[in-house]
This record gives C-alpha cells, sequence and structure tokens, in this order.
C-alpha cells in the first residue's frame, strides 16, 4: 500500500509539472479579448501588403492590395483551404528567377483582380473574383476558380479551370476539365466584422497598466514576478522604449503579458523600434506576450528579433532586416526595395515542454505497470 502511494505521489509531480509547463500555450492573450477568426493568422491587415525578400510562416490576410516579391507564405501553416487571402488585388511575383514566391499548405484567394509570375503553388487552389493573369508557374493540386477572363502563359494546372470570362491560353495546359459552371466565391473571412482599434480599446480601457521605466544600465527590464496576476498589463513610455538598448522580461513562473508602448505627447503619432535586444528568462514565453503599439500611426521596425506579438490598429508599419516571433496585426505594411522585408515568424513552445511531456508519458506507462502488478 505504501508502494502504492508513492508511485500515485510521484505522478502528481510530473503531471502537475507538465501542466505548469504547457499553461503558457493553453491560455495566452488570445482569451483575453475578443480576437476570433484573427487568432488563426500569423499576419492580419486592414490596409495593403507591399513586401520583398521575407517570409510569413503561417497564414496571412489582407483586406486591401498585396504586391509580393521573392516571398513565402505558410511554410509551417496548419493545412487549410486558404492560406493566403487578398480582399482586393494581388500582384504576387516577377519575372526574374529570384522575384517569384510560394504559397504553402493551402490556396489563395482573391477578392479583385489576380497577377501571379513564378509562383508555387504546391498545394491548394486559386480563386478570385475578378480576372486572373498567370505566368510561368504550375498549379500542382488544385484548380483555377475565375469570375472575369484568364490569361495563361506558359502555365500548367493539374486541376481543373473554371471561369465566367474569357480563356487565353498561350504554351499552356490544364489537365482537368474546362468548365464554366462557376460555384459561388464566398470570401473566406468576413473582413468588415474585424476591428482591430475596438480590440485594443478592450483591453485598454478595462485594465489597470503598471508604469515600466529603463533602468540605469538603459535597458528595460520587466521582472513579472512582482506581479501578482497571471497577466500582467504594463505600460512603457515611447521615449524609454525607443532609447533602451534592450526589452528584457523575466518569469520564475508562466505568465501573461500585455505591454502598451504609449506615445509621449499625443501630436507624435511615430514609433521608432530598432537595434534592440528582446530576450526572455525563466518560464516566460513569446507566446504570452502582446505589443499594443497604439495610437501610433507609423512604426519602423528593424535589426531586432522581437519576442510576441503585436496589435496595432492605426499603424503604417515599415519593417526590414529583423524577425519576430508571433502575430502582427496593423494596418499597412510596407519593406523597403533596397532591403530585406522583416520576417515573420509562427512562436512555438520551447523544447523543454515536448521533453517533459515525453517524461511525463514515459512516468505515465510505468505507474499504471507498478500499479498493475500490486
Amino acid at each position: 500500500m505504501i508502494r502504492k502511494i508513492f508511485f500515485l505521489i510521484w505522478g502528481v509531480y510530473f503531471l502537475i509539472g507538465y501542466l505548469t509547463l504547457a499553461w503558457p500555450y493553453a491560455y495566452s492573450w488570445k482569451h483575453l479579448a475578443n480576437f476570433g477568426p484573427l487568432t488563426d493568422f500569423n499576419l492580419f491587415l486592414t490596409g495593403n501588403f507591399y513586401y520583398e525578400r521575407s517570409d510569413v510562416e503561417g497564414r496571412v490576410a489582407v483586406k486591401g492590395n498585396a504586391t509580393l516579391k521573392s516571398f513565402s507564405i505558410g511554410l509551417k501553416a496548419s493545412p487549410t483551404p486558404y492560406t493566403f487571402i487578398v480582399g482586393g488585388n494581388a500582384n504576387l511575383g516577377g519575372p526574374g528567377e529570384a522575384e517569384g514566391g510560394q504559397i504553402n499548405n493551402g490556396g489563395l484567394w482573391v477578392g479583385g483582380n489576380a497577377s501571379l509570375q513564378r509562383v508555387g503553388l504546391p498545394q491548394g487552389d486559386i480563386i478570385t473574383n475578378g480576372t486572373l493573369t498567370l505566368k510561368d508557374l504550375t498549379v500542382e493540386n488544385g484548380s483555377v476558380i475565375v469570375s472575369g477572363d484568364v490569361n495563361l502563359e506558359r502555365v500548367t494546372i493539374e486541376g481543373n479551370l473554371i471561369s465566367n470570362g474569357t480563356i487565353n491560353i498561350n504554351n499552356s495546359s490544364i489537365h482537368g476539365n474546362i468548365t464554366s459552371s462557376l460555384p459561388n466565391i464566398e470570401p473566406p473571412i468576413n473582413f468588415s466584422a474585424i476591428n482591430l482599434q475596438q480590440l485594443a480599446n478592450e483591453i485598454l480601457d478595462s485594465n489597470n497598466f503598471f508604469d515600466i521605466e529603463k533602468d540605469e544600465e538603459g535597458k528595460i527590464y520587466i521582472d513579472l514576478d512582482k506581479c501578482n496576476s497571471p497577466v500582467c498589463y504594463l505600460d512603457i513610455d515611447e521615449i524609454d522604449f525607443e532609447d533602451a538598448w534592450g526589452v528584457w522580461l523575466e518569469s520564475s513562473s508562466p505568465k501573461t503579458a500585455i505591454i502598451h508602448v504609449s506615445p509621449d505627447n499625443q501630436s507624435d503619432n511615430k514609433l521608432n523600434i530598432a537595434y534592440k535586444d528582446f530576450k526572455l528568462l525563466g518560464s516566460i514565453s513569446n507566446l504570452n506576450i502582446l505589443y499594443i503599439f497604439d495610437p501610433f500611426q507609423e512604426i519602423e521596425m528593424h535589426h531586432i528579433g522581437l519576442q510576441g506579438s503585436i496589435l496595432a490598429p492605426g499603424a503604417s508599419i515599415t519593417f526590414y532586416e529583423g524577425v519576430m516571433y508571433g502575430s502582427l496585426f496593423g494596418n499597412n505594411l510596407f519593406s523597403l526595395t533596397d532591403q530585406r522585408g522583416g520576417q515573420i515568424n509562427i512562436p512555438v513552445p520551447e523544447p523543454i515542454s515536448f521533453l517533459y511531456f515525453g517524461l511525463f508519458l514515459i512516468v505515465l506507462k510505468y505507474l499504471k505497470k507498478q500499479w498493475q502488478l500490486q
């Protein structure tokens, strides 16, 4: 009997340990407001997207227009019907070998006209409500569905081609059927139902934010152990945030950090984020960090490795020569033509959580065996 109790205590200890590590991934800032379908996207913009030479690892939704060259979207996204959704017009790729791109783990949906050149589509359909121009590409495992005219040049479509308009085939081949029986082309997301400003207000207006200042060493150090809540609301003045060479967060237990960077004065609508060392210490995870940049209308980010997600409802963001580990919700996103666009990565659980889960399963199996022997 004593041996049974010993093994039971051992199992409970490992279970509590694993749940402690798993907490950040089950509970995050996504539960603090009505983010709804936004949680499915690595990048969501209410405006336009003009970008070159960069990747977005997850799904992308753009309410306005998208113009991309030398890009990759959705490399680490879960398979879905549409990895890339554009409400306006889409101009993707280019004539040069290095100007193309790839859309992974799903298809492309466009509300307006679309033009693609040297863009790979290994999985998924192309659907557009306007006209479609395709050059030098293959739709490998999908169909093409178009409301308007279709212009093809050196294109292979493995699936079907459906269009209500004129179809021009120039050195191209369609392996499936060519028909005009167009299905209803419903948008996969209701852009008008998503209000980023309302989400920011919901968080900012309903919580007390504690001021954090730059320390004597010139960095912003945030000790989340001083916060007695699982969710910590913090405010950093724009000047301290811009001048600091680093932003460090530390916690001995899993917590969620909501960090609001507020303007120094009402007339200042631009924020610069450059050459900063973003570091996480202890049990804090980039899955559980949300920066709110409001009411800034212009944000320039470069030479950083930002840990966490960004909610900047009214901002036009210029991001280059850097990387962030989280979701980006904003108005417009641009890169510079002579610089590499900033990379937007999906945050992932720390390796220790996978290791602990594996140990927990081993211990659980061993306890079961020992219990049956008693």
